[in-house]
């Protein structure tokens, strides 16, 4: 979300021998611990970077740049990341604890940078997913939608399986014992405004009671459902919007 105007400084091929300090305001929104607040920089207005803050004051943030573009402060996703060794280690979520990534020894060759991002989805927007989308009228729940990915490379496969664990759709959208109980399924997305595929034949879903658990070789989108079809093979698009 843009919570701030969008500055043009100028002109843009000019470069400093030092480092010039870059201020913005922006507008605070409510948040429930979910979002952060960073500053972007654009040459184009198409291709965006996030620039590292210098310091935070109250409704302002503070870069340093060596050339003038194009600013803006938006407020997104927290992100969560971590340099993955030869030895392994565990990614979890600073917003969400249930949702974690284990990564095993030698499941990687050489040091890679991971960052991870959990989405939040409402109980009410999947009523509403089942009322506008007779495709997904037998959806029960859903777990957080978690996008994990490599930093400098999206195509790194695997050498060993990477654990996935997301809090179980039932438990999540606290869904009483005596309600239907539906099949597990992952679902992956590749694109921000792609088709949700069922991948569930290839992941090894373990449901572990509050939490289920799949294995994958590279990274994408996902989301585990609870669902009352026998045979789930796409999901449309589905838009989650935080606000």
């Amino acid at each position: 979300m843009l919570v701030s105007d969008i500055v043009e400084l100028g002109p843009h091929d000019t470069r400093f021998s030092k480092p010039v300090t870059v201020e913005m305001q922006y507008s605070s929104t409510p948040s429930d611990g979910t979002r952060e607040v960073v500053m972007w920089a654009t040459e184009d207005r198409l291709d965006w970077t996030v620039l590292e803050v210098t310091k935070r004051s109250e409704n302002k943030l503070t870069v340093t740049v060596d050339h003038f573009s194009i600013f803006a402060v938006i407020s997104q996703l927290k992100h969560d990341q971590v340099t993955v060794s030869t030895e392994g280690c565990a990614l979890t979520s600073s917003t969400q604890p249930a949702v974690e990534i284990t990564f095993p020894e030698q499941s990687v060759q050489a040091p890679i940078e991971i960052k991870m991002q959990v989405q939040e989805v409402p109980k009410e927007k999947v009523e509403d997913i089942r009322l506008t989308d007779p495709s997904m009228s037998s959806l029960i729940s859903t777990s957080p939608i978690v996008k994990v990915v490599t930093l400098g490379s999206s195509t790194v496969q695997f050498n060993k399986p990477v654990t996935v664990r997301v809090p179980h759709p039932r438990h999540y959208m606290s869904i009483e014992q005596g309600e239907p109980r539906g099949t597990l399924r992952v679902m992956s997305c590749e694109e921000e405004d792609g088709d949700w595929l069922d991948m569930t034949d290839d992941v090894n879903i373990q449901d572990m009671g509050d939490s289920v658990v799949f294995d994958v070789n590279h990274f994408s989108r996902y989301f585990v459902s609870d669902d009352m079809t026998k045979q789930l093979p796409l999901y449309g698009t589905i838009s989650i919007v935080s606000q």
